[in-house]
């Protein structure tokens, strides 16, 4: 949008010179006389200092300048440009990066602010799937400022301020998504409450090939048809497709053909127990060319879980197994303390193979001392349990892990989700096989792309888990009851 009144001042809060970022400032001198544009380009924290330069622009002419060029690639950067004679400034930058599975790619230009201010607000703002909002400060006095951010949402309503420090001469960037939460339509006023102003920008950016596009009512959107994906990474196993496991074991040759089944399409297994048919595991994906994730059945029952836990931890200094997961949601269902789980943990973890426990994601946040005591954080993200849409479950699995993962530091993450093909409706989330071959193929496209292992739930329905779960629990398969791939995800995955 064009300049009505040219100013001696102008500020760009926004700015980067990030990978994949290309970032300008043209200058404009409509005056009759030569002038010089002063500018103070302010960094990000650990950044460096200011830099301070100085641009002749001769009478009705132009400049433009490649901040890069100034400051250096990897800066978050804002401006202060000033001049005794009015001018006018504008800063094109062009992107194209990809980060977390999404590519983004476009332009932008906008004009400056002839000042700071004290309050400022933007009325649009979306933190959804394949969407990403931030917030740009910037304090270009010499003092400190205090900045209270108020999110206004059309989901929840307002949200409480929250109150930043922008240090002197410094800029701040708000990652809007992790601060006022995922899947937000949402205003924003930026109001100092100590200093003397900032200047502030609000800068959206989205994947539009992932995205998925309004369509008119009978029409059917592209992402409603799964793309292949590929071979899955690692499979969630159990062989009790129709029988209760309390009423009995699975006969191993009928163990061993369902192992084969998958072993076409996956790498990996992820078993849930160490005993009886569940010991027997281990040797049989090794010949089907897999690697294996053991796991043991802990819970309530302590002698039980000494025998379980004592059976993976023979597997493990035998090497049979690749990883080791000691119990499943044990601390979601308050089964044990956190002590009692870190010490099967370390019992496990002594036999020199990679080992951690299951649970979920939001459990892994709570819980800082299990998360040091584990090799692995094995999490556990459902869209479909959390009522989400099929469009935006796939960006609510990416928040969850990112969130676990900045936790996490440098231990490897590794995500179990899935999607039922049938059950009941949950809020927006809406089973079906078509949409259980959505969710995956979006799925596995965004673990590829951003290289996150998983272990997909499940390989096989398991009818009997509907007296457990509800409708849904016996259509979390790729698989049938029979042992047959479903159509619509023989759509999406590819033979290894």
């Amino acid at each position: 949008m064009g300049a009505t009144a040219l100013s001696g001042s102008l500020f760009f809060a926004e700015g980067t010179t990030r990978g994949g970022f290309d970032e300008w400032l043209t200058l404009q001198n409509p005056g009759t006389s030569a002038i010089t544009v002063s500018a103070t380009y302010q960094m990000g924290p650990g950044q460096g200092a200011p830099v301070a330069r100085a641009y002749s622009v001769g009478a009705l002419q132009r400049r433009t300048v490649p901040v890069a060029m100034e400051v250096g690639r990897g800066k978050d950067v804002s401006v202060l440009l000033s001049s005794p004679a009015p001018f006018l400034a504008e800063r094109p930058m062009y992107y194209g990066f990809s980060h977390s599975g999404l590519d983004f790619q476009g332009a932008s230009c906008s004009i400056g602010s002839p000042a700071a201010q004290t309050e400022k607000y933007f009325a649009e703002g979306y933190t959804g799937q394949f969407f990403e909002q931030w917030l740009c400060l910037q304090n270009t006095s010499k003092a400190d400022a205090e900045v209270a951010i108020t999110y206004m949402t059309q989901e929840r309503g307002a949200l409480g301020a929250k109150t930043i420090t922008i240090g002197a001469g410094r800029r701040v960037t708000v990652f809007v998504n992790d601060d006022a939460g995922p899947n937000l339509q949402v205003s924003t006023r930026v109001r100092v409450v100590k200093g003397t102003g900032v200047m502030s920008e609000s800068s959206i950016y989205f994947d539009k090939t992932r995205w998925p596009m309004p369509c008119s009512k009978g029409a059917q959107s592209a992402n409603n048809v799964p793309v292949p994906a590929g071979s899955l990474y690692g499979l969630c196993f159990s062989p009790y497709l129709v029988q209760d496991p309390s009423q009995g074991v699975v006969a191993t040759s009928t163990v061993s053909s369902l192992i084969r089944g998958v072993a076409k399409y996956s790498g990996w297994i992820r078993t849930f127990g160490s005993e009886g048919e569940w010991g027997e595991m281990p040797a049989q994906a090794r010949s089907a060319g897999m690697h294996i994730a053991g796991g043991c059945d802990i819970y309530t029952d302590l002698g039980r879980n000494a025998s379980e836990v004592a059976a993976l931890t023979a597997q493990a200094k035998a090497r049979q197994v690749d990883m080791a997961v000691v119990g499943d949601e044990v601390l979601l269902g308050s089964a044990l303390s956190e002590d009692q789980l870190i010490s099967y943990i370390n019992q496990v973890k002594a036999a020199g193979v990679p080992t951690g426990t299951s649970d979920s994601w939001d459990e892994w946040l709570s819980h800082p001392r299990l998360m040091a005591a584990c090799d692995v954080i094995l999490i556990n993200v459902y869209p479909y349990w959390e009522g989400c849409s099929v469009e935006t479950a796939v960006g609510r699995v990416a928040d969850c892990y990112r969130q676990v993962k900045a936790a996490a530091g440098n231990k490897t993450v590794i995500i179990e989700t899935g999607w039922p093909t049938g059950g009941d409706v949950k809020e927006s989330a809406v089973p079906g096989a078509a949409n259980a071959a959505r969710f995956l193929s979006e799925f596995m496209w965004w673990a590829n792309s951003s290289e996150v292992p998983y272990f997909y739930f499940e390989a096989y329905d398991e009818l009997w888990k509907a007296s457990r779960e509800g409708a849904c629990g016996r259509y979390w398969g790729l698989w049938d009851e029979n042992a047959r791939l479903k159509p619509e995800i023989a759509a999406v995955i590819k033979p290894r």
